[in-house]
């Protein structure tokens, strides 16, 4: 249960959380929850990460995120 994280946590503001994929039941027990959003890692944008307080992401979400967003930089290459 959402609620049970959250309160687990001790997180008492707003929340983002984000899973790897869309998840029904964490979605379903997030929706009634004023304070708290849910999005797939797929899904994830600024004005979201910028709108709430805390951050909740699992762990395959955010290696989803690396593989979706992520870039390996390159020493010493020229722009």
């Amino acid at each position: 249960d959402v609620l049970d994280i959250l309160s687990a946590l001790d997180v008492d503001s707003t929340a983002l959380i984000v899973t790897e994929h869309s998840n029904r039941n964490v979605v379903k027990s997030a929706r009634n929850l004023a304070n708290s959003k849910v999005l797939p890692s797929a899904l994830i944008n600024v004005l979201d990460l910028l709108s709430y307080k805390t951050l909740i992401i699992t762990v395959p979400a955010l290696r989803n995120i690396e593989r979706i967003w992520g870039r390996e930089v390159i020493k010493n290459a020229s722009l």
